[in-house]
């Protein structure tokens, strides 16, 4: 099991990598990750994606979830299509819904523009 993981890691990484980033298309595959940023990915692809797109380095900080110290806000419940926004935060959150969700918790939280935040 862990070295069909692996491997499929590896080729889902080797694809990525190698296709031409700026569509983005990454399959749908449930193989969470955690993010430097401290964003979880569906997969590698898509953190790729979010690296290629926000222009910095973002790298696997574990396979898995992140550990979120904060609780979940209660009723928010987001799809997982990767559509970043940037919040006035400074944040960059996955989707609109995730930074309506976060706004909940943080009033004062509005969009600031539809794409990943710059730092």
């Amino acid at each position: 099991m862990a070295f069909k993981f692996g491997l499929l890691v590896l080729v889902s990484a080797y694809i990525c990598s190698t296709q031409a980033l700026p569509s983005c298309i990454c399959s749908k595959e449930d193989i969470p990750v955690c993010g430097s940023d401290g964003n979880n990915y569906i997969n590698l692809c898509y953190l790729e994606c979010a690296q290629y797109t926000s222009k910095k380095i973002i790298t696997v900080v574990k396979q898995g979830p992140c550990d979120d110290p904060l609780p979940p806000v209660p009723g928010c419940f987001c799809h997982m299509n990767y559509s970043p926004v940037c919040g006035t935060d400074g944040k960059t959150y996955g989707n609109k819904c995730a930074l309506d969700c976060e706004k909940k918790r943080n009033p004062g939280l509005n969009l600031k523009h539809d794409r990943p935040c710059v730092r």
